[in-house]
């Protein structure tokens, strides 16, 4: 999400109501125009960033100077699919959240010839054996909110202005779910449930799929992660572990309070965080362990936007570009341990890792 998106987005909750007309075009062209003044500094910055990784055979591994590893050397897949970035009208498909049985939710996008991605109206869905497809519109005033999404068995999510909109995988009819979201936290969507950070009972919420009653969670703190069915809500150094289903809480403790610049993300068992320059997994198995990875692409520099992604056997860093078509990624192998540094964005979820290649997205089942 820009910078100026985000602020405006966050003005808007506060003061609530619709913004006014045209609001939209007015911030895309001061944004537009901001990212070709810094169009040559972040470019050089781009190119400067790009650093290789090599495997420590201890709790810490560090990313050194180099030629790029091949993806293969940490992550060999079993069988993949090439998803086509390539969308009627000529934009291009911008992936926003995968689920943990290879969906693929994303929103459309233009590219001009300075590499400048604006974001477009409306919510594609792709997966294996499956191009991508347009399965819902999302309103004029919706664009400054598009930048995260989620896909869980259970329900795609995304936002609508300041209305989480949901819909079955399997089809059906598009619903609103309850009022509370401000536009500025992350949502989540795994297995049967979605979760979501209420602003106006400050409080996680969640509901079994579209259309189950909404319950609060009844723990203090913020939403920082969920992997079903265990949603992780962070106050300082205390993490708790809460099952949605049952309410089960376990405590988890932190290293320090700092908020991560990369936040939080959750997998089976597995939590991890990214901060500045250094990745943290945590394993949260009988038995439990700590490692860093030190290096990651991109790290500090306020260019680009971090997000921690978590499957069954990978841990992903992507640093994005608020403003280019551009990112780099770290994919960290739970089996190995290696960890390898590949371009542009990756996630993992379930099974399944997911990183863009050119003009598409390669899903594999690392």
């Amino acid at each position: 999400m820009d910078e100026i998106e985000r602020r405006v987005a966050e003005r808007l909750a506060r003061i609530g109501g619709a913004p006014p007309p045209g609001l939209h075009g007015r911030v895309v062209t001061a944004a537009r125009d901001r990212r070709r003044r810094r169009r040559r500094v972040a470019l050089l910055g781009a190119a400067a960033g790009a650093a290789a990784t090599a495997l420590v055979p201890a709790v810490v591994l560090t990313a050194g100077s180099g030629s790029r590893t091949s993806p293969a050397t940490a992550v060999t897949p079993a069988r993949d699919t090439v998803i086509s970035r390539a969308l009627p009208g000529g934009q291009r498909l911008r992936a926003m959240a995968l689920g943990s049985d290879g969906s693929v939710l994303g929103v459309p996008a233009t590219v001009d010839a300075e590499r400048v991605r604006v974001t477009q109206r409306g919510v594609w869905v792709a997966g294996p054996g499956r191009a991508a497809r347009r399965v819902a519109d999302t309103g004029p005033d919706s664009l400054p909110y598009l930048w995260t999404m989620a896909a869980g068995r259970a329900a795609y999510v995304w936002p609508d202005g300041t209305r989480l909109r949901c819909l079955p995988p399997g089809g059906g009819e598009v619903t609103t779910l309850r009022p509370g979201w401000d536009g500025r936290d992350r949502f989540y969507s795994d297995g049967d449930a979605v979760v979501w950070w209420d602003a106006d009972r400050k409080a996680p919420a969640t509901s079994l799929g579209c259309a189950g009653a909404v319950r609060d969670l009844s723990v203090k703190g913020t939403l920082a992660a969920f992997s079903f069915p265990h949603a992780y809500v962070r106050s300082g150094r205390t993490m708790r572990q809460v099952d949605v289903v049952s309410g089960r809480q376990t405590t988890i403790t932190l290293p320090d309070g700092r908020e991560p610049s990369a936040g939080f993300g959750a997998g089976p068992d597995t939590l991890a965080w990214a901060d500045r320059n250094v990745l943290t997994v945590r394993s949260l198995s009988s038995r439990p362990s700590r490692r860093e990875v030190r290096g990651l692409p991109h790290g500090g520099d306020d260019a680009y936007l971090g997000r921690v992604t978590v499957g069954e056997h990978v841990v992903v860093f992507s640093a994005v570009h608020q403003d280019l078509d551009d990112a780099s990624s770290l994919v960290h192998d739970l089996r190995t341990g290696k960890s390898t540094t590949v371009p542009g964005e990756a996630w993992a979820a379930g099974p399944y890792l997911l990183r863009q290649e050119g003009d598409g997205y390669r899903l594999t089942r690392p």
